[in-house]
Order: C-alpha cells, then sequence, then structure tokens
C-alpha cells in the first residue's frame, strides 16, 4: 500500500512538473521582438558604380563594402527581432545577407531593379508555420489612381496561441498625394483584419491630428507606439519609422541607433534611411 501511494505521488509530481514546464514555454512564445528596418541600400554588386532607377534616373545609391553590411548585421544582432520588416532592397538574397541563419524571409519582387522593394523576416523555429499575403492595389477602391497599381503592402500571418496574428511590411511615398493614396488603401485592407502590427517606414510621423493620421485611422481601431518618441539615431530628422497596432498595448517603441556617439550618428546617416525602431510586445492570450 505505501509504495503504491508513493508511486501515486511521485506520478502527480511528475505531472505537475511537466505542466509547469509547458506552460512556461507556451508563455515565451507570447513574448515578442518586433521591428522595422530601413536601409538606404542594400546592393550586391562586385564594384562601385552609379545605379539607375527604373525611369533611368541617378538613384545615388551605391553598392555597400564588407564593413557595411558588418555594421548592419552586428545592428541587427543587437536588435534581435522575431519578426523584422524591411525596406529598400530588391529580393531574399540582400535581406539574408545581413541577418543570421535563423531567419526566414520574404521580399515584394517588383518588375525593375529598384531598391524601393519591402520585405519581412521571421525567426523559423520560432514560427513554423505562417502564410505571406501581397496586397496589391489594382482592385483598389476608386480614390487609389491607375499609375499606383503595383504598390505592394506584404502581410505575414502567424498562429500564435488560439489566434492569428498579421505582420505588415509598409513603404510610403514622399510625396503627400501618393503617401495619401497608400494610406487610403492601407485604411481600406486593415478593416478587414484584426491583431494586426503594421511596420515600416511611413515618410510622416502620424501625429494625431494631421490629415495623415485622420485618413489611416478613418473608421479603424489603431494605434501609434511611436507617438511622442524621439528619434535618435540621425540628425535633424523625425521619427518616421513607426510600428502600428489594433492591440491596446502599453509598451511604446524604441528607437534603435548604432550608439549614441558623434561617429555612429554619421554612420547611420550612411547606412540608414529612417531610425530602426522595436517594439517589446507581451501578448495577453492564454495559450492552448
Amino acid at each position: 500500500m505505501q509504495k503504491l501511494e508513493i508511486h501515486s505521488f511521485f506520478e502527480k509530481f511528475i505531472y505537475l512538473l511537466l505542466f509547469f514546464i509547458v506552460s512556461t514555454l507556451n508563455a515565451e512564445n507570447f513574448k515578442l521582438k518586433v521591428a522595422s528596418y530601413d536601409t538606404l541600400t542594400l546592393y550586391l554588386l562586385t564594384k562601385i558604380e552609379e545605379i539607375k532607377d527604373e525611369n533611368g534616373f541617378s538613384s545615388r545609391r551605391i553598392p555597400r563594402s564588407d564593413l557595411d553590411f558588418q555594421k548592419i548585421r552586428e545592428h541587427l544582432l543587437q536588435i534581435d527581432a522575431d519578426i523584422l520588416a524591411i525596406q529598400n532592397l530588391r529580393n531574399e538574397a540582400e535581406a539574408l545577407n545581413i541577418l543570421s541563419e535563423d531567419y526566414s524571409c520574404f521580399v515584394n519582387k517588383r518588375s525593375t531593379q529598384s531598391h524601393r522593394g519591402i520585405g519581412i523576416c521571421w525567426k523559423k523555429n520560432k514560427f513554423p508555420i505562417s502564410n505571406i499575403q501581397i496586397h496589391k492595389a489594382d482592385t483598389s477602391p476608386f480614390f487609389f489612381k491607375t499609375q499606383y497599381n503595383q504598390e505592394r503592402f506584404v502581410e505575414l500571418q502567424i498562429p500564435i496561441g488560439k489566434s492569428y496574428y498579421s505582420f505588415w511590411s509598409v513603404y510610403l511615398y514622399v510625396d503627400k498625394e501618393r503617401r495619401t493614396d497608400q494610406l487610403h488603401l492601407l485604411n481600406d485592407l486593415l478593416r478587414k483584419n484584426k491583431n494586426f502590427f503594421v511596420l515600416g517606414n511611413f515618410n510622416d510621423p502620424l501625429s494625431k491630428r494631421t490629415l495623415s493620421w485622420k485618413t489611416l485611422s478613418e473608421g479603424l481601431l489603431i494605434f501609434n507606439t511611436g507617438r511622442y518618441v524621439k528619434q535618435r539615431c540621425l540628425k535633424n530628422k523625425i521619427l518616421t519609422s513607426l510600428i502600428l497596432t489594433d492591440l491596446d498595448l502599453k509598451q511604446k517603441l524604441t528607437p534603435v541607433p548604432f550608439s549614441q556617439n558623434e561617429e555612429a550618428l554619421l554612420e547611420a546617416k550612411e547606412l540608414l534611411e529612417s531610425c530602426p525602431v522595436l517594439l517589446d510586445v507581451e501578448l495577453q492570450e492564454n495559450p492552448l
């Protein structure tokens, strides 16, 4: 009888221990680091030459040196994002060249060799199940002009716990009219979604009372985690790389400079178009 009681107690102890371990692992899966990284260019060419854009005009974007790539790799290792939106690149090879082997990536492939592509990367071991959607403007509402029909937003869908979450990589135009058209389209797409994060360079701080923010947020529950946050990477620039979400989080995004010294600020100007940003997310949901 005593042996049975000991055996029964031991089994219960093992079950409780396993339950605790599994619960702890599930809880860790709900802590995410999402980031947006906007490079000037990631050209992988063997000689220095000036690059022409799709219209034949000089883009003043020259290939990166090995030292440049090393600096960017080290910066991204420091950020260590679980999900990373990247702007200003042409293909997956350029993205994977600056990341560790932990990542899978998708880049929207444009019909030209333009550097203005957008991509999204994720840690493949942490998120083995994922789905990519490319949202084009060809079937968009009437307000989106024909000449912008090739514009795309890339969406990564991932099951986490009992829900699906979507992570969007975007790059918006500097031109105000074209950017407003993009914001209209993005608003229309996001209305059909929930549990989303939108990451990228909006070329606008999306301040609360501006037309840009009103256009994007009309009829949509959305929060700007970068509001009132000052950028610390590039001199004389406002923060335009942002992370938006429909989740009412307490966390604010954090700009991630190379470092705070003067030399690093000068380096950043040569390597980055806008300040990289990172958001630590703790999803408030019970695991499966």
